[in-house]
């Protein structure tokens, strides 16, 4: 199951994916769902260090954080991920899991 979040705290534009979508019926590596997330993600990474080179990014197996100044282009870069996140949840949602 993949869970987001977006935060704001402390002038700081926050995003963290966790998870794999294996319920989506592929491996690592070959799942469609995890390619669009991902894709997300290095949409994210790419804006938020255009616009803030002291852009945060820590990634490991399954788990993708990103932290960029918050100004309005970074903003408006987690919010059109965020939309793009919930539309793909919409499409897929037994491969999401709630936060909280």
């Amino acid at each position: 199951m993949v869970r987001y979040r977006f935060t704001e705290e402390q002038g700081r534009a926050i995003m963290r994916i966790t998870g794999h979508a294996a319920e989506c019926g592929a491996p690592a590596g070959e799942n469609i769902v995890c390619a669009a997330i991902s894709a997300v993600a290095d949409m994210v990474y790419a804006g938020c260090t255009h616009f803030d080179k002291s852009t945060e990014v820590k990634e490991a197996a399954g788990d993708m954080f990103i932290s960029c100044r918050l100004m309005a282009e970074t903003r408006g870069i987690m919010m059109a991920a965020r939309l793009e996140l919930l539309r793909i949840e919409e499409k897929y949602p037994h491969c999401f899991m709630k936060e909280g």
